[in-house]
């Protein structure tokens, strides 16, 4: 009892901490006033959200992909999924499998629905990375990094295009601006691999930066979301940038976004994001279940360093995410253009501004 009046007393008190420090962790240009929007007053959020009903549906409904750039969604997603949809198993992870659970699919399941979302990371041209795979009766457990390098792991057996029948056809896409993706990726890979305690040193991070940047770290973050962005046969229904997450106004849209996404989809949402209450419910569900664990996890971070680069890096990874955006504008109107494409656009554009602000 103690621990949670604590870690709520906690959370609470980080609400002015994660604003001032919003721009070190997610490299996001602070808001100028006149854009301004009036703080949401949480204290009028209940401590147990209303739940409305949901119909069981009368079909099988296959789970949605989520390919997700390594450090690119919260913590906490999937508690958040788990309360949204009522699912205890909600999101999955592709690499995860035992006996009963394979590729996110519950063996002999009689259910029209046990899960929502599959985690996964694809990158199918991934050439230099070290794995090691223990592998018998023709299946293979998740690989092993062997070597300190840019660890993807490839899911290429299958290809998610041939378990097509497995998935729906909506995708989420989890992305991460490249600026924190890659010192994030970086330092969880070392931590989990490595047995690295706290942050790794900052000479071992620019070590890391200096031999991979040009090598192959634009080409695995742009080969990521291209590869998902024209995967036949799936389209990308909604982009989930990590910036959006922890902000006090594109969270909640964020949330109520993956809500109706969903719905569409045919899975339950369980939180209403009805605007009859102030906030709405969705918000609270938000500020409860993703906000609140980033202000922690960002306070325990609070006196890390932030990663650097050089002023040669910034320009080249801002010219080459306006140079991918450019390239997405340019099939407008072709039957080159995908779903998410405006999308895809507006956040990489957003991207290399926060980049731009960073070389000042």
């Amino acid at each position: 009892m103690l621990v949670a009046v604590f870690v709520f007393l906690v959370a609470a008190g980080f609400d002015g901490i994660v604003v001032r420090r919003r721009k070190e962790f997610t490299a996001e240009p602070e808001r100028k006033e006149a854009d301004a929007t009036p703080a949401i007053d949480f204290t009028q959020c209940g401590d147990q959200l209303p739940k409305i009903s949901a119909s069981e549906p009368t079909r099988r409904i296959e789970p949605l992909w989520l390919p997700n750039y390594p450090t690119s969604l919260p913590g906490s997603y999937s508690a958040f999924l788990t309360e949204l949809t009522g699912l205890p198993a909600a999101a999955k992870n592709y690499y995860r499998q035992s006996r009963s659970l394979r590729r996110c699919h519950v063996k002999n399941n009689q259910p029209n629905l046990d899960s929502v979302t599959c985690e996964i990371v694809h990158v199918s041209f991934l050439d230099h990375a070290c794995l090691s795979f223990t592998c018998s009766n023709s299946s293979c457990a998740l690989p092993r990094i062997i070597e300190t390098i840019q660890p993807i792991i490839p899911a290429d057996r299958p290809h998610p295009s041939a378990q097509a029948a497995g998935f729906g056809k909506a995708v989420l896409v989890a992305i991460r601006n490249p600026l924190t993706a890659y010192p994030a990726f970086h330092q969880e890979k070392s931590v989990n691999y490595h047995g690295v305690q706290g942050q790794v040193s900052e000479s071992e991070w620019n070590e890391f930066r200096d031999e991979w940047f040009d090598k192959t770290l634009w080409k695995e973050w742009r080969g990521f979301v291209e590869e998902w962005r024209k995967m036949e046969p799936y389209f990308v229904k909604l982009y989930l940038p990590y910036e959006s997450w922890s902000d006090e106004v594109k969270g909640p849209d964020l949330v109520e976004k993956i809500a109706d996404a969903l719905k569409q989809e045919e899975f339950p949402v369980l939180v209403s994001g009805s605007k009859e209450s102030a906030p709405s419910n969705l918000a609270c569900l938000w500020h409860s279940q993703i906000r609140n664990p980033m202000a922690i996890a960002e306070e325990q971070h609070r006196t890390w360093y932030t990663a650097q680069y050089t002023s040669e890096q910034l320009k080249k990874m801002a010219d080459d995410l306006d140079e991918f955006a450019r390239d997405i504008k340019s099939m407008e109107g072709t039957s080159n253009a995908r779903p998410g494409d405006d999308q895809l656009i507006s956040i990489l554009t957003e991207y290399r501004d926060a980049v731009k602000s960073r070389s000042g």
